[in-house]
């Protein structure tokens, strides 16, 4: 079964920049695996934020996750990290999962 995720793509992270989402936690995706596709090395589930304290909470929640990261877009390297993962890399899968905006 398919993830009901998108995969990430170069438009996509685009469009999300251009709405003001400049952070973007990392956070390994096992629930993405199909077990019969022995290629793919590892999955990945990027969730876009605008708000570093939400950000922030996303990461201390995943804080036991190995491969945990937040790029922060201010930073041009970090950017062209996003545009690799974007381009779906062999023996990998990047899912962007939903913005959500919380209402304070």
């Amino acid at each position: 079964m398919e993830p009901p995720l998108a995969l990430l793509s170069a438009a996509l992270l685009h469009a999300l920049l251009e709405n003001g989402f400049t952070l973007f936690v990392r956070q390994s995706y096992p629930a993405g695996s199909a077990s019969a596709d022995t290629t793919i090395k590892e999955i990945f589930l990027i969730t876009p934020y605008k708000d570093i304290g939400e950000a922030n909470q996303h990461y201390q929640h995943i804080r036991f996750d190995r491969r945990k990261y937040i790029y922060q877009a201010h930073h041009p390297e970090e950017i062209d990290k996003l545009l690799m993962a974007a381009s779906q890399p062999t023996g990998y899968q990047v899912y962007v999962a939903p913005p959500v905006e919380i209402k304070k």
